[in-house]
């Protein structure tokens, strides 16, 4: 999937979106979950502001293998 190219910081849910696609029903949270574990863990880099995650488009792109 093609990152958004006005987009420059991803949430976790809007990443967890460009990783594994639109959940089927609103209260799909695997993706979310997965993603989150993946900044925990340390695969995608992550930056916080308060309570918020987000991730740098060069960080997701990175991760996706894409050189940008």
């Amino acid at each position: 999937m093609n990152l958004p190219s006005d987009q420059h910081l991803f949430s976790i849910k809007e990443a967890a979106e460009v990783l594994f696609g639109k959940p089927k029903d609103k209260w799909a949270q695997g993706s979310y979950k997965r993603t989150r574990r993946l900044v925990q863990l340390g695969f995608i880099k992550a930056m916080k502001d308060g309570t918020k995650t987000y991730i740098k488009r060069k960080d997701l792109a990175e991760f996706l293998g894409y050189n940008e």
